[in-house]
């Protein structure tokens, strides 16, 4: 029985996406290893716990692919693009291939962790963000909503969101995308046909 307890709302998705100029002056302030984050991020739609842990081992040069394990335990594998390929390119080569790209780019390799921690790359954006003078509520993961929004945009394929995010439903998808462009409507709407004459 259920009478006397409160209902409890579901909190809004969240709908924060970084625009064009944000993600040009985020890319071109970033360092190397920073950018690496962002080709993840925002060009593979990656978590910001599966962008830090992506490692040589994780790529595969054959078939110009990465394999990582998403939200849920299940390996995943995306492609990889031009610019985040030159950017492993850059990487110094080593003997541990699980060492993350993000550390062999940023160096110390001498920590006793061998690996950055999601908290330090965390910071690190927060910090780039400032430095940018980008939007302040910009997170990790509304860049990952970004890429969502703009493949919808580019594409009008929800199916291919779906893809490239990794969800097994796409009820999920449909929650990234409550991101509502007042412009994108009005093109559509101006592009149905109206009757030249209404008939009394």
């Amino acid at each position: 029985m259920t009478h006397g307890l409160p209902k409890i709302r579901t909190p809004k998705a969240r709908t924060v996406i970084a625009k064009p100029d944000e993600l040009r002056k985020l890319f071109t302030t970033a360092e190397p290893w920073l950018r690496c984050y962002l080709c993840l991020t925002y060009g593979l739609g990656l978590r910001h716990a599966e962008a830090c842990s992506i490692s040589p081992r994780s790529f595969n040069k054959d078939d110009h692919t990465i394999t990582f394990t998403k939200k849920g335990g299940d390996q995943f594998t995306l492609p990889t693009t031009r610019e985040l390929e030159a950017i492993f390119n850059q990487a110094p080569e080593t003997d541990d291939p699980s060492v993350s790209y993000l550390q062999l780019l940023r160096g110390n390799l001498g920590l006793k962790s061998k690996n950055i921690s999601t908290v330090a790359v965390r910071q690190s954006f927060y910090k780039l963000r400032k430095r940018a003078g980008v939007n302040e509520e910009i997170r990790p993961h509304d860049l990952r909503r970004t890429l969502a929004v703009e493949t919808l945009n580019r594409t009008k394929d929800i199916r291919l969101v779906q893809q490239i995010l990794g969800h097994s439903s796409l009820s999920t998808t449909a929650k990234y995308l409550e991101n509502r462009s007042i412009a994108n409507i009005r093109d559509y709407l101006d592009t149905i046909p109206m009757p030249t004459e209404v008939k009394q």
